[in-house]
């Protein structure tokens, strides 16, 4: 039971690393093609490498997701296997990763803030919302991840 308690804890944090992955890159993306609405003039339509990758990190989060779900249904369903993986101390990091979430988000908001003053493609709403929330989904999930990690 103890290699197979050390097996699943294993594809969790590496179900997280790669859902991470799809989540920063397709946040860098995002950033990227604001960026470049800001200082080009007139920029041509999402191009088609921004438009690849959005969609295979998408894809990238998607898969992560189902899988995680499926493995976490698992262990729940076993007693065993939901006390040494779903525990206090895992619930308890969830719980603290909230923090860094809410940090980020503000601080996404204020620096959205401090650059409409300069450029009117970081007044839109809905960049800022969908910027915002994405920002401090990552910071919730990286805090998480670095604490069962690095614990």
């Amino acid at each position: 039971m103890s290699s197979e308690i050390e097996t699943m804890e294993r594809r969790r944090l590496r179900l997280l690393e790669g859902y991470l992955l799809g989540q920063v890159v397709f946040l860098a993306l995002l950033v990227a093609r604001s960026v470049e609405r800001a200082t080009v003039p007139e920029p041509p339509p999402l191009g088609g490498l921004v438009l690849a990758g959005m969609v295979l990190s998408l894809l990238l989060c998607v898969c992560c997701v189902a899988a995680y779900a499926a493995l976490a249904s698992r262990f729940r369903r076993d007693p065993e296997l939901a006390e040494a993986l779903d525990n206090e101390l895992f619930r308890t990091y969830f719980t603290q990763s909230w923090m860094a979430a809410f940090i980020a988000a503000a601080a996404t908001v204020l620096i959205f803030a401090i650059f409409a003053v300069y450029s009117p493609v970081f007044r839109d709403p809905l960049t800022i919302a969908f910027t915002t929330i994405l920002v401090g989904l990552t910071a919730h999930w990286v805090t998480f991840y670095c604490k069962v990690r690095f614990s």
